[in-house]
């Protein structure tokens, strides 16, 4: 019978395992839908890409730390799974920058009415390059010199280092997923956009619970550098590393797969409109003056569809949707349009 520290990493393996087969899952469905381009590289193919190898580096751990007498040990034995424990700690960071700052991309597209998310262009994307050639650097110099670094005291100091850096890194994102929640709030909180009051609702409760794990976990790996002694081993695993990793990975999944789910509703309903506006062609021109893809948010949004959707036949007749289409287009061209998905 498994002891508990074993129970306790067997449950981590089983989740982490679930949770690659759910990415791989979301991905080959958005690629079949063409949902996502994986090239060139766009917020979801980084996001994508990172979470999977911090998957796979954790599923590496979790072996790592079974194949040990005991998750407890010295030092010098613990730094193949201190190495990969570091590498996933890096990647899945670096995932959720990804998230992060398309969310700001797309704040700042939505503040000029803009309906072109310009995520890897422009200063946003050598920022995020810079980020990572710095965070993957430091992290290899940290790495070689706990490896190679002939005084142990002063490699477990090194290691302490790294731990405080990277506890500060997830303190920072944790925190900036507040402030973006706030803004997101104060600007679409009146009601005047839009975004209905249960989206925004929504948007914030999950922002708020991917906020409070990167929290979490950052305290965590402060405890150890700043008390010099370890929690209990399940308290450790699950609130460092199992429910901070796998929570806001399966949120932003499920942001994901409901956003295309909804785009595709949208885009066979705009279908439907311009087949059934096509008999009157020949006798009207539409000009279409804003992203084809902000069409459905407009017809949603617009007064004319609030008020008639409850009506709303499989047959609308031809004028009707030409009007309805013509109000669409009206919105679009003078009117940003913000979406609290995420991707």
């Amino acid at each position: 019978m498994p002891s508990a520290a074993e129970s306790t990493l067997l449950t981590g393996l089983t989740l982490y395992c679930t949770l690659t087969v759910g990415t791989v899952l979301v991905l080959s469905l958005l690629v079949l839908q063409r949902g996502i381009k994986l090239w060139p590289p766009s917020a979801q193919t980084v996001f994508f890409g990172m979470l999977f190898v911090s998957e796979l580096g954790r599923i590496l751990w979790s072996f790592a730390l079974l194949v040990e007498d005991s998750p407890r040990i010295s030092f010098d034995s613990r730094l193949p799974d201190r190495i990969l424990n570091r590498i996933v700690l890096c990647t899945f960071l670096s995932a959720f920058v990804a998230a992060f700052a398309h969310w700001v991309d797309e704040f700042r597209m939505s503040a000029i009415s803009s309906s072109t998310i310009s995520f890897l262009q422009g200063r946003l994307k050598w920022a995020f390059v810079l980020f990572n050639v710095l965070l993957f650097s430091f992290e290899a110099v940290f790495l070689l010199l706990m490896l190679f670094y002939p005084d142990q005291e002063v490699a477990h100091t090194i290691d302490t280092v790294n731990i405080d850096i990277l506890s500060f890194l997830y303190l920072v994102i944790s925190f900036a997923f507040v402030v973006y929640a706030i803004q997101v709030y104060i600007r679409y909180g009146g009601g005047s956009m839009q975004a209905s009051r249960l989206e925004l609702l929504r948007f914030t409760i999950e922002t708020g619970v991917m906020c409070v794990c990167f929290l979490v976990r950052a305290c965590l790996l402060f405890y150890r550098p700043i008390t010099g002694d370890f929690l209990t081993e399940w308290v450790f695993y699950w609130f460092c590393y199992y429910i901070p990793e796998v929570v806001p990975a399966a949120l932003q999944l499920d942001l994901i797969r409901r956003r295309r789910r909804r785009e595709i509703v949208e885009e066979t309903f705009i279908a439907n409109l311009y087949e059934e506006q096509a008999l009157l062609a020949s006798d009207s021109e539409i000009v279409v003056h804003g992203s084809f893809s902000d069409l459905p948010h407009a017809l949603y949004s617009s007064p004319r569809y609030q008020s008639t959707n409850s009506e709303m036949k499989p047959h609308t007749t031809p004028l009707q949707s030409v009007s309805l289409l013509d109000e669409a287009v009206r919105t679009v061209a003078g009117s940003p349009e913000y979406n609290f998905d995420g991707y």
